[in-house]
């Protein structure tokens, strides 16, 4: 992380400081915390459509792309604005039905599949949700599927007690533009709690001041945004996104 990297350059100013007589090492460890309300909104969608061939499957996508297109238009977004991400075409089988002329034999009718994702990215903020939900619920009238388990990559759904259940193949996803300048706040929130514990740590020990001589910041794994994993009725949160980082520093106490 160029970050990290930039701070471990200032600090080390040289490859073993020498250490005082005076002086006592106190190493310290604290998460720093940055947050943010999203500026940024990216929405994820799967069209899927079938047909007797390959051809004429990705041919009912692209229809359906046409009238979702038509239906996202007063809305203000264009064509321009979708981007495909994934297309896949692939044979399916129709449950087995009895055949017209023998009272025992059944048949599976071949038939394919083809599914293309897209993604919607625009600005965001608190007085634009109401655009974004009209454009959910534009979507959610060519998105849906029922009777789909999670194991597909769907998640979430909804309906009636006694219903099949509808999955949204909707993702939505907030974001912020200048995710390193939240990485840098995290980073002075963690240095600043650090150098507090050290300056505590350091009046135990009848000091009067620290000196900051060694650095090291991490980030977690998977760092806290808020991410709806599918579209339902107040599946949607407006909330700040957060970025944590771990701390580790070392001080001199003079």
């Amino acid at each position: 992380m160029m970050l990290v990297l930039g701070i471990a350059l200032f600090v080390s100013a040289a490859q073993k400081p020498s250490l005082p007589q005076t002086s006592t090492p106190i190493s310290v460890s604290a998460t720093g915390e940055a947050q943010a309300l999203p500026d940024r909104v990216v929405v994820y969608f799967t069209l899927r459509g079938q047909g007797e061939s390959s051809v004429e499957a990705r041919q009912e996508v692209r229809r359906l792309l046409q009238q979702v297109t038509a239906k996202l238009a007063p809305l203000g977004i264009g064509r321009d604005m979708l981007k495909e991400e994934v297309s896949e075409v692939a044979p399916s089988m129709l449950p087995a039905t009895a055949d017209a002329g023998e009272g025992t034999g059944t048949t599976r009718h071949r038939r394919f599949e083809a599914s293309h994702s897209y993604s919607l990215r625009m600005p965001i903020s608190e007085d634009r949700l109401d655009t974004l939900f009209r454009i959910l619920d534009a979507l959610s009238e060519y998105t849906s599927r029922q009777g789909i388990t999670g194991a597909g990559g769907y998640s979430g759904g909804f309906g009636g007690i006694g219903s099949a259940p509808v999955y949204q193949e909707v993702l939505v996803e907030f974001r912020a533009q200048d995710m390193e300048r939240l990485k840098r706040q995290a980073v002075q929130d963690g240095v600043a709690k650090a150098r507090k514990m050290a300056e505590a740590a350091a009046r135990q020990l009848g000091k009067s001041r620290v000196k900051m001589v060694r650095l090291d910041v991490k980030e977690p794994s998977n760092p806290t945004l808020p991410v709806s994993p599918s579209f339902t009725p107040g599946g949607v949160k407006w909330q700040p996104l957060r970025v944590y980082v771990q701390v580790n520093a070392t001080f001199y106490a003079e």
